[in-house]
């Protein structure tokens, strides 16, 4: 019935990064594990939760071949700081832009050559950047995660809402569970600009699926270097210029390989003396139906991880990565994850007794434990996903799907 929940509770900080999300049982079952009934959000009204602005379509969208005048923000490498964003935008840091703070949607949807901008009025905007042809040979393929807050090693005093609410939904830990370890979702980690002997680079966030060449694969074997194909819409199509367009999910971090005879490596960031861009916030695109989006970020991101390096004659990439155990913390903003709900079908949002009704029952299950603005108020939710991971390859890009 609903594909919430992977979505709102289990998914926003990793598994719907960039892809579809996973089909889930009726929330009223998830409710009914916590002593909830869904029923009695029916009339929750709009002032109770906030109203998401309602994001128009335009008309005129352009056609392939045309340049939209100022379709795309400033290069990342320069973006200047944010201006004081009206109501229903919020700030987006690498590119120094207001974008919309709900869902985005270009009615119709877009074609493959073009796509629908964050920046309001939403259009079909020409794509000027390249998707990725080449990837590198250190792949790591996510084979377990977890929520629970005893797994993980970098919520540090922020906590783990969502592990605590896991603790309360085994339904929800075990669908997400089953879905990484059944390639339902896959998660790719890919490396960028680290070197063999250690240093800082990137560790990019991927999501996509089995190769037709590995459906035989099993894909938790290192050994047998699984092949999987990246999802197009993990990078961002509206990257200014004609260079390879910017991956949505990347995050800064410090390799330090294992000094021999230890096997294992550390993998590290931000935090320390790996920086993250300004306002240091990761974010992505979370794909919608019929082609919507919305920005989701995550703030104050942390990252701590152990990976096992080849040893001997054993087949790896120049960096040896053979395996990997670590987790990913970080604060989803409340407001964000009210926001993706209204990118809901319009079946499921009345099932849930509308929008409003949907955002109350995220109220009541994931209240929320960190104030990000230091306002005293809280305004966002902690997570600490525990993951580990093994060899895999990259072989091209997914199929498009609009």
């Amino acid at each position: 019935m609903i594909r919430l929940q992977v979505l709102l509770l289990a998914g926003a900080l990793l598994q719907v990064g960039c892809g579809e999300a996973a089909k889930v049982p009726p929330l009223a079952d998830m409710a009914a594990q916590v002593g909830f009934d869904a029923a009695t959000v029916d009339d929750a009204s709009a002032a109770d939760v906030g109203q998401v602005s309602e994001v128009a379509s335009v008309d005129g969208e352009i056609a392939p071949g045309e340049v939209a005048d100022g379709d795309v923000g400033t290069d990342a490498q320069t973006a200047p700081p944010c201006p004081a964003c009206p109501a229903g935008q919020k700030c987006r840091p690498d590119r120094g832009i207001c974008v919309t703070a709900g869902v985005v949607q270009c009615t119709p949807a877009c074609p493959q050559s073009l796509t629908c901008r964050l920046q309001p009025p939403p259009a079909c905007v020409l794509q000027t950047c390249a998707l990725p042809s080449t990837w590198s040979t250190d792949v790591l393929k996510l084979t377990a995660l977890s929520l629970k807050a005893s797994d993980a090693t970098c919520d540090g005093a922020i906590g783990n809402a969502l592990g605590k609410l896991a603790a309360q939904l085994p339904l929800m830990q075990s669908l997400l569970t089953d879905a990484v370890a059944n390639d339902q979702a896959t998660v790719l980690l890919e490396p960028d600009a680290l070197a063999p002997s250690g240093g800082q680079g990137k560790l990019r966030w991927l999501f996509g699926t089995r190769a037709a060449t590995s459906l035989k694969c099993n894909p938790t074997s290192q050994d047998a270097f699984c092949g999987y194909t990246a999802s197009p819409l993990c990078w961002d199509r509206a990257t200014p210029g004609a260079g390879v367009c910017a991956p949505w999910m990347q995050l800064p971090v410090q390799w330090a390989p294992p000094q021999a005879p230890a096997i294992q490596g550390k993998l590290l960031g931000p935090g320390g003396d790996v920086a993250l861009p300004a306002g240091d916030v990761l974010q992505f695109s979370v794909p919608l139906a019929a082609g919507a989006q919305v920005l989701l970020q995550v703030f104050r991101p942390r990252l701590d991880a152990q990976v096992v390096v080849a040893q001997g004659d054993e087949p790896a990439g120049p960096l040896g990565w053979r395996t990997v155990q670590g987790s990913l913390c970080g604060a989803v903003p409340l407001a964000d994850l009210d926001a993706a709900l209204a990118g809901l079908p319009q079946t499921t949002l009345d099932a849930l007794g509308g929008l409003a009704g949907a955002q109350s029952l995220r109220a009541k299950m994931l209240p929320g434990d960190v104030d990000l603005d230091g306002d005293g108020q809280v305004d966002a939710a902690s997570a600490a996903l525990a993951f580990t991971g093994t060899r895999a390859k990259v072989t091209g890009l997914s199929p498009w799907q609009p």
